[in-house]
């Protein structure tokens, strides 16, 4: 299963949802902060020391972000690459097909045309239903493609175009897995978690601080705490794998099909 049950959330929702808990975590601190400072007479001893676990929480934050980001920037880049590569791969096989002027190779043209529209489609119906039937109509067309060429090979020996015929087969077929697979690449929940909960420790830390100096500071924490939602929510929208905000790019695939048409 590639898509998980939270890939179909709204981000809009999946944001406000940061937001509110981010939010909460710096209200509780603030009201444990302002608890503390009734009972506490001196507490400039206790600030100093909040104040340096804050700061090597928000430096573990800021590692931790960036782990997170960079991550879901290298699988977000492989699947753009593995489009490309895969329009480069079918349209190859199509033009080493016109080197035959076999019925196999007409029908290999015409069941290239129907693939690249199936791949095409893929992403432009994003369910997990919609995904399983069209990875198994690939399948099925990968076993013909791979039958037509071996007759193809079988007919007209071992030619230099029949090595090339079935090496840019077996990169359409192996293509095929490599975008399945680059799908199924995603950052470990457990991963998520731990972000989310250092980010809600830090900003209830943040507002233990404010209410231990009776400040609130609530524009400086509302900015902290958009930057650190939107952020998130750019890490969720590059792991998933139809994005809505940085999405995968179909034009090379896309021209490919005009081509062939």
């Amino acid at each position: 299963m590639i898509l998980k049950f939270y890939d179909f959330w709204p981000l809009w929702v999946t944001y406000l949802f940061i937001i509110s808990l981010l939010f909460f975590a710096a209200e509780i601190g603030f009201y444990s902060g302002k608890a503390r400072k009734i009972k506490v007479v001196d507490t400039e001893a206790e600030d100093k020391q909040t104040g340096s676990i804050m700061a090597a929480s928000l430096g573990l934050l800021a590692l931790l972000l960036a782990f997170s980001f960079n991550t879901s920037t290298n699988i977000h880049t492989e699947r753009k690459n593995l489009v490309l590569k895969e329009a480069n791969a079918i349209g190859t096989l199509y033009l080493r097909t016109r080197l035959f002027d076999l019925e196999q190779a007409h029908e290999l043209r015409e069941i290239l045309r129907e693939y690249i529209t199936l791949r095409i489609n893929m992403v432009r119906d994003l369910s997990n239903a919609s995904l399983k039937e069209k990875i198994e109509r690939s399948e099925v067309l990968h076993d013909r493609i791979w039958t037509l060429v071996t007759e193809i090979s079988q007919d007209m020996d071992k030619t230099v175009g029949t090595i090339q015929l079935i090496h840019a087969a077996n990169e359409v077929i192996d293509l095929h897995s490599e975008r399945i697979n680059a799908g199924l690449k995603r950052i470990p929940v457990v991963s998520s978690f731990i972000l989310l909960f250092i980010a809600l420790l830090t900003l209830a830390l943040m507002g233990y601080q404010s209410g231990l100096n009776g400040a609130r500071v609530l524009i400086p924490r509302t900015a902290l705490i958009l930057s650190l939602a939107t952020v998130m929510i750019v890490i969720v929208d590059l792991d998933r794998p139809g994005g809505d905000l940085v999405e995968i790019s179909q034009h090379s695939i896309e021209s490919l099909q005009e081509q062939l048409q």
